[in-house]
């Protein structure tokens, strides 16, 4: 058992020390490319000893100690997926789209940037996805999809069938959030503009410069003080609402946001992010057992959730009981749609890896029309899936864990949930264990290819920055 440990400590040292870059370009530095090849290097000859899976192996036809059998089963896992994403080819292809992120930055502002940005990128996202697959090859998977979802315990059928799920019991409020937008005239950005701004609500009501007291004043009935924790917010160049960075788990977490100029969606981003943090102050000091970010992500929205409810908004807000039911009843119209948004995009990603020579636009225009029933003007595709490949379903399954969640709370202490004993629940439930059981096992409703079966509800918060590997 004490090679596991020393690989594992070894690997959380590589973790911390990529997590230190990426902080570093998120608060508006360069993202070293160089360093980063290092450790991926580094990672890669530690995980591909031949002895390494030999001994795994073993381990799992020996011991009964359910936690190194657990190690023993992730770290093959963990094997196959780093044999794949640090390949040095693939590695460099990754490097060059970050590169390009950073040197569009200002692509999201006109039509025409992004065009830009996309023709510039192209080459590289086709060749990403080609060598993404024959990697999976050569670990005897049929695509980059399956190895990626096998990695984090799912299947790709389990993933359609949800997919599938969210979008039937998503309809009627994804209808009701685009009614009156003339959806047929708009072009994707464009809806997703005029349902924003036709379902803002009271935005005032939850100020810029009220976000960490209200932060302050949730943990506070929990028994936990907010400075006291390990937890440090910065505001930075982040290429999305926010991002955490466990520099050291347990003893020094970063969470980088961009500027807000407040509303529900900003608060909502930010105790997101929140709950990323405080699942790393509390998570085991090892990359082995850390959740899978399907995990994780489902976790942070946690927190999301517990703040977008009545209790929440009676308790912290200055609004009425009937400007809180139109408020909640907006926001579910609105993250409906939303959850369709991020439903295409899954899907768009799945052709491509199942057919790689497909045409982006094409592939992009026909899951569009699919999903949200309108033309795609703009000519222009997400650049989401190449830069954080297959992890957009994620943001889907965030939400259902999150509500799987909450329904687990309240069938044992009902609506208040802001207490030291649910925090403790919590905590000892969900975040001290990591995945000492596949994700799917933890959560009700799931089964064990990932597919869901309950009714979607509620609000999934924007989408925020992947965490990395």
């Amino acid at each position: 058992m004490e090679w596991l440990e020393e690989l594992d400590r070894d690997l959380s040292v590589l973790r911390e020390a990529e997590a230190r870059l990426y902080h570093q370009a998120d608060l508006g530095g360069r993202l070293d490319a160089e360093r980063l090849k290092d450790i991926a290097r580094r990672r890669r000859e530690l995980l591909s000893r031949p002895e390494i899976t030999a001994k795994a192996e073993a381990l799992l036809a020996e011991s009964s100690d359910p936690v190194a059998r657990r190690k023993a089963e992730l770290l093959r896992l963990e094997v196959m997926m780093t044999g794949i994403e640090d390949a040095p080819e693939l590695l460099a292809i990754r490097h060059e789209l970050e590169q390009a992120q950073q040197d569009f930055s200002d692509r999201m502002k006109t039509r025409e940037g992004m065009r830009c940005y996309l023709k510039a990128t192209e080459r590289a996202a086709r060749a990403r996805i080609v060598i993404a697959n024959r990697a999976a090859r050569r670990q005897g998977l049929r695509s980059y999809a399956e190895a990626k979802l096998t990695w984090q315990e799912l299947s790709v059928a389990g993933l359609l069938k949800t997919l599938a799920h969210v979008r039937r019991t998503c309809r009627q409020d994804f209808r009701n959030a685009v009614d009156g937008c003339d959806a047929a005239g708009l072009s994707p950005a464009e809806l997703d503009r005029a349902v924003a701004e036709s379902l803002a609500y009271l935005e005032e009501a939850f100020p810029r410069e009220g976000l960490g007291d209200a932060a302050g004043r949730t943990l506070a009935p929990c028994g936990e003080s907010l400075e006291a924790l390990p937890i440090r917010a910065e505001v930075g160049a982040v290429p999305c609402p926010g991002a955490v960075h466990a520099l050291k788990i347990g003893r020094d977490i970063r969470l980088v946001m961009r500027p807000t100029k407040g509303g529900l969606a900003n608060y909502a981003a930010f105790f997101h992010e929140l709950g990323h943090a405080l699942y790393y102050v509390h998570a085991p000091d090892s990359v082995l057992l850390l959740d899978s970010r399907i995990g994780r992500e489902g976790l942070a929205e946690l927190w999301a959730g517990l703040m977008e409810r009545r209790e929440w908004l009676r308790r912290f807000s200055c609004l009425k009981d009937d400007q809180i039911t139109e408020l909640l009843a907006r926001r579910r119209r609105f993250h409906a749609f939303r959850a369709m948004t991020f439903v295409r995009e899954a899907l768009f990603e799945l052709e491509l890896y199942r057919n790689p020579q497909a045409d982006f636009l094409d592939t992009w225009n026909g899951v569009t029309r699919e999903c949200l029933g309108v033309a795609n003007r703009e000519e222009v595709y997400s650049e989401f899936v190449f830069l954080y490949p297959l992890d957009i379903k994620d943001y889907v399954y965030a939400h259902l864990i999150r509500e799987s969640v909450i329904g687990e709370l309240e069938s044992r202490w009902g609506h208040d949930l802001l207490s030291p004993e649910v925090f403790e629940f919590i905590v000892a439930q969900y975040y001290r264990t990591g995945n000492l059981r596949p994700w799917h096992r933890r959560f009700a409703g799931f089964d064990a290819g990932g597919a869901f079966s309950g009714r979607f509800r509620g609000s999934p918060s924007p989408r925020g920055c992947p965490g990395r590997r």
